[in-house]
């Protein structure tokens, strides 16, 4: 072989090296059969339900501060308490005075405010609940952006299961549910005696502005209902700016079912952080249907138009009732005699 020969080879070689070993190397898309890929799919859906299922008859109290720039710029405490399909949930805000309360039951929905403490409550809205959520689950195919904001599910996950969510406007377990959702990396660790399956995914849907998650690395807890124990996002506004997003999640794990602890969320653009703190979980099955009405608060019940039978009603019906049975009574008797 002569030396140009070997040159030429020699630089052929140095030159794919050279650019192999700069080239990017594309995104594993992790086959369906991968053992954390069905344990995801199979376990993770039934997990999460039964977590959200779990709060019922349940109320806690929480603090949240919203940080930007390293200057508190939120500061609010308050509690709320789910008794399905009732809801309850209070604000006050520590940096205004002014309490605001929600209440949703399964007829209709309300909020009041008022200034401070010692002012009256007054009517901010009253609407008719149009979607009863049935006693026996919560059900995830209602996560959706038909579905209005207020129900349990909804209230549910923003508060007791706050760890299923990766943004503040959407949940891990409706993006996982989509069909443009693909699993690019699966594993997992162990961290503090804690067992993380970590899943790196991409998110590319249509137009769908509600839905702001898109790529992102989540870890889960494969042994505690697979809540989410952290994560980084990257997450699209509805005017096409990209953002990227830190999550952590605190647990008690003393519990049969885990009590969030902590939620934390930074968003990287904005320089803002967003903490909520709870704590005070307390389950009773005896909470009264009355802290869900308006008349608890001592405002008369709403009245939406439907059909109301009063009393007057139901007389002149059961009078009607009795003339005509004695009118055909006595046609009855009419015809035997004449029949005679």
């Amino acid at each position: 072989m002569s030396k140009n020969l070997v040159i030429l080879f020699l630089g052929v070689f140095l030159v794919t090296f050279a650019a192999s070993a700069h080239s990017e190397v594309p995104a594993r898309v992790v086959p369906i059969s991968d053992e954390w890929v069905v344990r995801l799919k199979e376990e993770a859906p039934e997990a999460w339900t039964t977590y959200l299922n779990a709060w019922n008859n349940t109320s806690v109290e929480f603090t949240e501060k919203a940080i930007v720039e390293n200057k508190t710029v939120v500061s609010t405490e308050g509690s709320f308490i789910f008794s399905s399909p009732n809801m309850f949930y209070q604000i006050t805000d520590n940096l205004d005075p002014k309490n605001s309360v929600v209440v949703s039951n399964n007829k209709y929905e309300f909020s009041l405010t008022r200034g401070n403490s010692t002012d009256p409550w007054v009517i901010e809205t009253v609407e008719k609940n149009h979607i009863v959520t049935a006693n026996e689950g919560l059900k995830f195919p209602l996560l959706s952006a038909n579905v209005p904001a207020a129900t349990s599910e909804r209230f549910v996950g923003r508060n007791f299961a706050r760890g299923l969510m990766i943004s503040v406007a959407d949940w891990f377990p409706n993006v996982f549910d989509q069909p443009e959702f693909r699993i690019l990396d699966i594993g997992h660790i162990t961290e503090n005696d804690e067992l993380l399956v970590y899943v790196r995914y991409s998110y590319a849907p249509p137009s769908r502005p509600n839905q702001l998650v898109r790529s992102g690395e989540i870890y889960l807890l494969p042994d505690h209902y697979w809540l989410v124990k952290r994560a980084n996002l990257e997450l699209v506004e509805p005017n096409g700016m990209k953002l990227h997003a830190s999550i952590i999640c605190e647990y008690d794990f003393s519990n049969v079912v885990p009590q969030l602890i902590s939620h934390t969320i930074n968003i990287r653009e904005y320089n803002q952080t967003l903490q909520r703190n709870f704590s005070n979980y307390l389950v009773d099955e005896n909470i009264p249907t009355s802290v869900f009405t308006l008349s608890h608060y001592g405002f008369p019940e709403p009245d939406f138009g439907e059909p109301q039978i009063s009393w007057i009603r139901i007389a002149l019906i059961a009078i009607g009732a009795i003339m005509i049975a004695c009118a055909l009574w006595r046609m009855y008797r009419k015809r035997k005699e004449l029949n005679e």
